[in-house]
């Protein structure tokens, strides 16, 4: 979805807690045409794609996740990923 739609906006953060080193970006696309039933969600107004980067400190193992999720706010990235 997000190779068809235009990104309408990002943001990146870097979270240093709880023994880790975390990179997030968050990205949110509004142009839903793509999406079938999009009507059938009441107030829809994005989907938002959020990347993790996670290092351990002591390790130094990484991992890496993606996650994707429908909003009804805004497309604003640094709103929605938090």
């Amino acid at each position: 979805m997000f190779s068809i739609a235009a990104i309408k906006d990002e943001y990146q953060s870097r979270d240093l807690g709880h023994g880790r080193i975390e990179f997030r970006k968050c990205e949110v696309v509004d142009q839903l045409r793509f999406l079938d039933d999009r009507d059938d969600w009441q107030d829809l107004k994005g989907i938002a794609r959020v990347s993790s980067r996670r290092i351990n400190k002591q390790s130094g193992k990484e991992s890496v996740e993606t996650r994707y999720y429908i909003t009804s706010l805004k497309p604003d990235a640094q709103l929605v990923s938090q």
